[in-house]
């Protein structure tokens, strides 16, 4: 072999192993960031299992590209800011579920108040659970829109506050039961909120052994006076009362 054969060889051979270096390299976070074992990639997928260390010279940002897998307990330090149009969502499962949750300090565990759950029809319910408590200020149901609902929960004075649009505006509604004695024929049942203006009915919740039926409902001040034809007799006559104002 000449020199000249001798030194293009081991020239070529250099030139390969710096093209080696220079890919894994490249192929590797960069320099800010340190993976332990639990960290590796396969291809575009990153998997931080349980144990796994990301950390960044302050001030700089480790980015996840591709798919990334979280596994065991994730601790978040920091805020998470999503890009615009990004989700949070569980896997793809029939009923695998995803669960908005805060820690009960004094119970030691974490109480679920949101749970989204996977299936031909997705669902969000939104619940209390046992020793928290849930507020909904300021939002709108249906927003412009009427939607469906169902309130099993109302204000402390158990009115609830609605907006009609017929041209009629109606501030709350509220509600009470009780009933009318053998020997009566009118209740004064008291309904805190009710003024002489308010809009009031009642109806009976059983038909009486005899032939009494409700007249009237008349409003006044925290009030309402439930008036029957005859006494109903000793089936009494249970009803409900529904005030708007």
């Amino acid at each position: 072999m000449s020199l000249h054969s001798f030194f293009l060889e081991n020239t070529m051979k250099n030139i390969y192993k710096l093209l080696a270096v220079l890919l894994a390299i490249t192929a590797s976070p960069a320099a800010a960031q340190t993976f332990n074992g639990p960290c590796y990639r396969t291809s575009d997928t990153w998997t931080l299992a349980s144990g796994c260390t990301l950390t960044s010279a302050s001030g700089s940002t480790v980015t996840l590209a591709g798919t990334t897998t979280l596994s065991g307990t994730t601790n978040l330090s920091n805020d998470v800011t999503l890009a615009t149009g990004k989700a949070l969502h569980p896997d793809t499962t029939t009923a695998h579920t995803m669960l908005l949750q805060a820690y009960d300090v004094d119970g030691t565990a974490y109480k679920t108040f949101g749970t989204f759950t996977n299936g031909n029809t997705p669902s969000y319910a939104l619940a209390q659970p046992s020793g928290g408590t849930l507020t909904w200020d300021g939002g709108a149901i249906g927003a412009t829109t009427a939607a469906a609902g169902t309130f099993t929960t109302l204000q402390a004075n158990t009115s609830l506050k609605v907006n009609a649009t017929d041209g009629t505006s109606i501030t709350a509604i509220r509600f009470a039961s009780d009933a009318i004695a053998s020997g009566q024929t009118a209740k004064t049942t008291s309904l805190t909120g009710v003024t002489a203006s308010s809009k009031c009915v009642a109806t009976g919740n059983e038909v009486p052994s005899n032939t009494a039926y409700i007249k009237s409902a008349a409003a006044g001040t925290d009030q309402v006076i439930v008036t029957v034809n005859t006494d109903p007799g000793a089936s009494n006559l249970d009803f409900t009362l529904i005030c708007l104002n």
